[in-house]
Order: structure tokens, then C-alpha cells, then sequence
């Protein structure tokens, strides 16, 4: 039996997009209440957009696996993984597209992406 097939994995972009989605409808609200601005948006989307351009092009797969069902050398891998990741994007936005280091700070301070950061 594949155990690590069994565990629930799910599709990052669409995910994102619900995230976009809902902040932009307020369904997600800032901490005091407050709808999301239309600034904020727009960086997630443009955000959204280098993620993707970034898989394309980088053929790397993003992917979203619950962390509370996954065994210590399992959340490991998946750490492994997300510092892969995120050394691969900001080499990406810095050697790849140019840019500086204002813009990639903004960029890799999307919500999605503190959460990995923290965790590396």
C-alpha cells in the first residue's frame, strides 16, 4: 500500500484563487475588521500571476498537503520542499525577471507565502 498516495493533497492555484476570490468579496477580513483593500488585492493577483509564470517557466509543481496529517519525516520532506521552493522563486524574481530587492520583499510577503517562510 502507498501510504503517502493516501494523504490529502490539494491543488495550489485553485486555492489561491479562492484565496483572491474571497479577500475581494470580504468574506476575508483584515485583523480589525476591516474589508481587504483594492491595493492589496491587486498585489495578490499580480503575485498570483508570477507564481504561475514562475511554475511554467521553472517547471515546478506547487502543491498544498495538510500538515496535520503528515508523519514527522513527512513534514520534513514537505519543509524540504517549500525552502526548495522558495529559494528557486526569489532566485527566479532576482535573476530571471530583475527585480530588486523592495519588490521581491512585497512580493514574498503575500500571506500564502510568510506562512512558508516561517516554517523554513
Amino acid at each position: 500500500m502507498n501510504y503517502i498516495k493516501t494523504r490529502k493533497q490539494h491543488a495550489f492555484f485553485p486555492l489561491l484563487e479562492k484565496f483572491i476570490s474571497e479577500s475581494k468579496n470580504g468574506k476575508r477580513l483584515q485583523p480589525n475588521g476591516k474589508r481587504i483593500s483594492v491595493g492589496t488585492i491587486r498585489n495578490y493577483k499580480c503575485t498570483f500571476q508570477l507564481l504561475r509564470k514562475f511554475s511554467a517557466e521553472k517547471n515546478f509543481d506547487l502543491r498544498i498537503r495538510e500538515e496535520r496529517l503528515l508523519n514527522t519525516r513527512e513534514t520534513q520532506s514537505e519543509q524540504i520542499y517549500w525552502k526548495k521552493f522558495y529559494k528557486k522563486f526569489t532566485d527566479y524574481l532576482y535573476n530571471n525577471l530583475g527585480y530588486f530587492d523592495n519588490y521581491v520583499g512585497s512580493i514574498v510577503s503575500f500571506p500564502f507565502l510568510v506562512r512558508i517562510k516561517s516554517r523554513i
